[in-house]
């Protein structure tokens, strides 16, 4: 669990660095893609195909108003670069 926890941590530096000094982070995408990763890390790699789920996600945010497409890109960049260390880890 230590681990997990660190990840954690990174997770949400990472969020609050880039929302603070470069740009908007959309939560969603980012929140989902590391859900996805940890699934397919800690359950079966299978489950790595839901992410072809996230453009339904991305056109829901950009359908909203609430994001831009840079915005959701740097969300899952995020969601996906501590889905990795959680694989590594």
């Amino acid at each position: 669990y230590v681990q997990l926890v660190l990840v954690l941590i990174i997770y949400i530096s990472l969020l609050l660095f880039f929302n603070k000094l470069i740009d908007k982070v959309s939560m969603h995408a980012s929140a989902n893609t590391l859900f996805i990763m940890s699934l397919a890390n800690k359950l079966d790699p299978l489950f790595l195909l839901l992410l072809l789920f996230l453009p339904l996600i991305f056109w829901a945010r950009i359908r909203l108003h609430k994001h831009s497409i840079n915005q959701l890109i740097l969300g899952s960049l995020i969601g996906l670069t501590c889905g990795l260390l959680i694989w590594i880890f």
